[in-house]
């Protein structure tokens, strides 16, 4: 019995001495080969010589000599082409003869089999913007497979969706997938063991938040919409955070199902810069941000100092001009008119204009204007001076004229001068060649009345240094006397034309029909500047006789009806 018990004991004590020297890692199939991986077992043995390689195809298939010259200190084989024309279920083990210090024996290692088992499946905790620099934050928890080997991240806005492969940390910054201010980026992640084999991609994609805002800077108020984050199953909030780099302050929060948000008072000179936080329901570690944007900030220059720089007759309406500081924001000018009942807008003046020219008024009358500055949010910011026109009235006075005029109001720098433009002439509508009569500072004169003429005023206010004009109205004076004509015209003799003769007739105005002694219309006309010359109105010679006539003669603007006859002498 105790012989027995030695010979075990011994037997135990070889065996443990000449345990496995080799000892199989992994099989992995690669595409059209495998690779073998093996490591040494620490122990007294040495290796003899090469390593011979035996393997099969399937479980049902015989094991045969794959290589014999494998070296044992290289630790990997691949075994070419044993995936041709199509996968197989190889199985491998090795034999080779080892000195343990009691001679040469053989061993075999243990028999390992194509890895095919692919890791556990990861799976993304969040993606993130990063406010400032909108690069793309990602993490993920570490898988915790036995055999696992690494990571590949996909993003599946980009035309090749790989983003890392390989890669063996849990967070990833990406900044070359596309731009998280215009797309909502979608991303995906699996992992690979050590075999390269990989969990399939499960479709649990992750998306960011888009941020998108519009400021109205007249409320003060920038309204933010955002897309909901993908990839959780329910979100508990969302934050809302102004971001004053570095700084990140936070506003508000909404319930994770709302997706906009306005944000009031803002300054209307300070930039701001705003972004949605998400936060997974039950669980307050994991956020994802969106994108950061920016609210337009009000940098105007509010209107003011708008400047009514002259009201002036010109033709029979009166012209306004603004001067207006086209670098500040405004939206327009209203223009007033007040005529004693109180100021009225008549147009908008927009920011390019500076004239205006009012012709619903009498040059005869005065009125007052004003102009008031309408801010970009239509705010009034700013009311100019009252200015008006200057009004001529004449006062007969026989022997003198009285001239008077209201004083001329609108300039800073007053008014220089007064000059008084004077024209005469037969009658009011040829009294056209004003020339300066008189000036000075007061705003009345005289003049002594010639009434074998007509004349024509008007004022002309002269501005301190500028010399900008302002005009009046035209106010006329004519005396009516009697009226002559020739009771005959001689047209092949000296007193060849009928025309009527008087103070003030004006004959470009003045209308005559002339009957023959039938009473047949023989001449017509509404004018009479070139006289009757004996005529019909087809130009034929009319023959010796007497003619009647009847004429609506224009004497100083009003109308004179006369009737008579003239006779024709050849």
């Amino acid at each position: 019995m105790k012989r027995l018990k030695l010979y075990i004991i011994l037997s135990l004590i070889g065996f443990a001495s000449h345990a496995q020297s080799i000892k199989p890692r992994k099989a992995c199939r690669s595409i059209n080969d495998n690779t073998i991986l093996w490591s040494r077992v620490p122990n007294a043995c040495t290796i003899i010589g090469n390593l011979i390689l035996y393997g099969r195809e399937s479980i049902a298939s015989p094991f045969i000599e794959i290589s014999n010259t494998v070296n044992p200190n290289n630790f990997t084989f691949a075994h070419l082409g044993a995936n041709l024309p199509t996968n197989k279920d190889w199985s491998y083990y090795f034999t080779y003869q080892v000195d343990c210090g009691a001679g040469v024996i053989n061993e075999n290692s243990d028999t390992i089999s194509i890895d095919v088992i692919q890791p556990d499946q990861s799976f993304l905790d969040s993606i993130s913007v990063e406010p400032g620099t909108n690069r793309i934050l990602i993490g993920w928890q570490s898988n915790k497979s036995p055999d696992f080997g690494s990571y590949s991240l996909y993003n599946y806005n980009r035309a090749d969706p790989r983003v890392i492969e390989n890669y063996i940390d849990t967070f990833y910054i990406d900044g070359s997938s596309g731009n998280p201010t215009t797309t909502k980026l979608r991303y995906e992640i699996t992992s690979l063991d050590s075999c390269g084999n990989r969990n399939p991609l499960n479709g649990n994609i992750h998306q960011t938040i888009l941020l998108n805002g519009t400021t109205d800077t007249c409320a003060k108020t920038c309204t933010i919409n955002w897309s909901h984050y993908e990839g959780w199953t329910e979100i508990d909030k969302y934050y809302i955070i102004r971001y004053n780099a570095p700084d990140q302050i936070l506003l508000d929060s909404v319930e994770g199902n709302i997706n906009t948000y306005s944000i009031q008072n803002l300054d209307r000179i300070i930039p701001y810069s705003f972004f949605v936080r998400a936060v997974k329901k039950d669980s307050r570690f994991i956020s994802s941000s969106s994108n950061t944007i920016n609210a337009i900030p009000y940098f105007r220059i509010e209107p003011s100092g708008q400047y009514i720089s002259n009201v002036s007759r010109e033709n029979n309406y009166i012209e306004i001009k603004v001067q207006q500081n086209n670098l500040q924001n405004k939206k327009y000018i209203i223009l007033e008119r007040d005529a004693e009942l109180g100021f009225n807008e008549i147009t908008k003046i927009q920011n390019n204009e500076n004239n205006y020219l009012d012709q619903n008024v009498s040059v005869n009358k005065r009125y007052k204007y004003r102009a008031i500055a309408v801010g970009l949010c239509n705010d009034i910011y700013d009311t100019s001076n009252i200015s008006g026109n200057i009004v001529l009235e004449l006062t007969n006075n026989d022997p003198t004229l009285e001239l008077n005029w209201n004083k001329y109001f609108t300039w800073n720098k007053d008014v220089k001068e007064y000059i008084i433009n004077r024209a005469s002439g037969t009658n009011i509508d040829n009294a056209l060649n004003f020339m300066a009569f008189q000036s000075g500072t007061d705003t009345f004169t005289t003049d002594v009345i010639d009434k074998n003429q007509a004349v024509c005023y008007y004022i002309e206010a002269i501005e301190n240094d500028i010399l900008t004009k302002s005009k009046s109205n035209i106010e006329c004076l004519s005396f009516s006397g009697n009226i002559y004509w020739p009771n005959a015209i001689s047209p092949n003799g000296t007193n060849k034309l009928f025309m009527f003769y008087g103070i003030g007739i004006n004959p470009s105005k003045t209308e005559i029909t002339i009957f023959n002694r039938w009473g047949d219309i023989v001449y017509q006309s509404n004018s009479l500047v070139q006289g009757w010359d004996g005529t019909d109105s087809n130009g034929i010679s009319l023959p010796t006789d007497t003619y009647f006539f009847k004429a609506q003669i224009s004497q100083n603007e009003k109308i004179s009806e006369q009737k008579g006859t003239v006779t024709i002498l050849r």
